[in-house]
């Protein structure tokens, strides 16, 4: 029996010792909805008021921008591969990524790679380029909203103007129209 339990013990530790090693590496980044998320959802629909932000986050960095800035920070693009061999490392590098929520206003990234190292730069950089897109969303959001602020104040004031004008020929109209001469309208023309 013990000689079974030994034989079982070194099995294990053998198949431990040639099983290859995975690291796995997680960051977790804050997100406010107004700050992050809505910009990023700009032109989605959205059938209720409560968002999947994993989704959404998951759409961002698997983007073709971020997993190609991603497969560079990891190296894979040193060989300079063909496009269809970036892309299956595009699919890779998605399977071996994790991204959800990581409770409320949470995302959270994970990645497992054999590599210790890559593993923490890839994360890292998911994370970096999530928040940069974010941003720059934000930035796209802020700058379309000066461009349509003019526009609208323009639109706005060109009304205001109209009614002004409409009201002071109402005035006009009623005030002169006392002293209308006969074969002429409100403005003073001559009919014919």
């Amino acid at each position: 029996m013990v000689v079974v339990f030994a034989a079982i013990a070194l099995v294990a530790l053998a198949l431990g010792a040639l099983w290859p090693k995975t690291y796995t590496s997680s960051t977790t980044i804050l997100i406010q909805e107004d700050n992050i998320i809505q910009p990023l959802m700009e032109g989605r629909a959205v059938a209720t008021g409560v968002t999947d932000r994993g989704r959404i986050a998951r759409e961002v960095i698997y983007s073709r921008k971020i997993l190609a800035a991603v497969l560079e920070e990891g190296g894979w693009l040193a060989a300079k591969p063909s496009l269809l061999e970036q892309e299956r490392l595009a699919e890779r590098l998605k399977a071996a990524t994790v991204v959800r929520n990581g409770g409320e206003n949470l995302i959270q990234i994970s990645y497992k790679d054999s590599d210790p190292d890559r593993t923490f730069r890839v994360t890292r950089k998911f994370a970096e380029m999530f928040i940069s897109e974010s941003l720059a969303a934000k930035e796209r959001e802020s700058r379309e909203g000066q461009d349509r602020e003019p526009a609208h104040h323009r639109h706005h004031d060109r009304r205001r103007d109209q009614a002004r004008c409409l009201a002071q020929a109402g005035e006009v109209a009623a005030a002169g129209g006392h002293q209308q001469h006969a074969g002429q309208d409100a403005d003073g023309q001559h009919r014919g």
